[in-house]
């Protein structure tokens, strides 16, 4: 009975003990839903995720959402701030200090564009080129490449002239790798591409790799611009089979954002709505700016068909938009 008595109250102290350090048994699953946000993520797959905010604060073009004691760092609460524009993750902040973050007023920056706004200007990398001409010898300007690789925040257009420093396929691939995780338009990939178009398939197909991992990895996607499309639906009318065209569009799931128009002229490339549906449960995640969207409904032609595209998009579309 003894026995008995002593094991009841040691099983009582644990469970206090649990109970009062609840945190520290939290703790790892809690930090592993924040550390699972990322850039470009819906509201619906944030909430999914970390359920309602604490609070919510918005202007005209974004949207703050801030939870409190998120997860704990050395017992300390940290309050996690999720910035939306369009619907979509732009900034992911972190204070370990629980209090709430300054409020957002009217007389305020531009809303965000891209956390690598800071990519660098054609001067600065005209300076950075120049001085890698200087270099006499291959191996030299790729050492003095992978040491700046850090501090890179490059255009696709910009990695294609530092491509051309460079006479070889192989050298020009190792180019790539170095610069590929520090690209900051990643939707005009195709201009990399381009320039392995007379290389061998393995190579290109290495190149396309390098360029859709280094995105995969990437914090941010962006939505694709006029020229940037009108390249990709270019290449998409070029496709022979359908399985291709599917394929270039799993692809732009890591490197951009369509905007209405854009998923419209995509879906006219087929003809019967049973193959349009199809295609815009691929593209509806994918779409970055809701506005227009009736140009999407009014691309299937029977009213069951446009009922259907209609709950779809309504399925991705930001929660505030509704």
């Amino acid at each position: 009975m003894l026995k008995r008595t002593i094991s009841v109250a040691a099983v009582s102290l644990l469970t206090l003990c649990a109970t009062s350090c609840g945190v520290m048994n939290l703790t790892g699953s809690d930090k592993a839903k924040a550390d699972a946000l990322k850039i470009g993520m819906t509201t619906e797959q944030v909430n999914e995720l970390m359920g309602e905010p604490d609070f919510k604060r918005a202007t005209p073009s974004l949207e703050q959402w801030e939870y409190r004691r998120a997860y704990y760092y050395d017992n300390e609460p940290v309050t996690l701030i999720v910035g939306f524009e369009e619907g979509r993750v732009v900034t992911l902040n972190s204070d370990t200090a629980a209090k709430p973050a300054p409020p957002v007023i009217a007389v305020c920056p531009p809303s965000p564009q891209s956390p690598h706004h800071d990519y660098w200007d054609d001067g600065r990398f005209d300076r950075f080129l120049a001085a890698l001409k200087a270099l006499d010898f291959p191996d030299e300007r790729m050492r003095q490449l992978k040491e700046e690789a850090p501090y890179l925040r490059l255009t696709c257009g910009q990695c294609v002239r530092l491509m051309k420093l460079f006479d070889f396929w192989d050298t020009r691939i190792q180019c790539l790798k170095v610069v590929a995780p520090h690209l900051v338009d990643y939707h005009n990939g195709d201009l990399i591409e381009a320039q392995f178009a007379d290389a061998f398939e393995s190579d290109r197909r290495k190149v396309h790799k390098i360029i859709v991992d280094a995105s995969r990895a990437s914090n941010y996607v962006q939505m694709m611009d006029d020229a940037a499309f009108d390249r990709f639906l270019a290449a998409f009318r070029n496709r022979s089979f359908d399985s291709e065209r599917i394929e270039m569009l799993k692809d732009k799931q890591h490197t951009a954002f369509f905007n209405s128009r854009q998923c419209a002229q995509i879906l006219g490339e087929y003809d019967f709505d049973s193959e349009k549906l199809e295609v815009l449960k691929l593209l509806a995640p994918m779409i970055g700016n809701f506005r227009d969207d009736d140009l999407i409904v009014d691309s299937f032609e029977f009213s069951s068909s446009k009922q259907q595209a209609r709950t779809l998009l309504n399925k991705y579309r930001p929660a505030y938009a509704h």
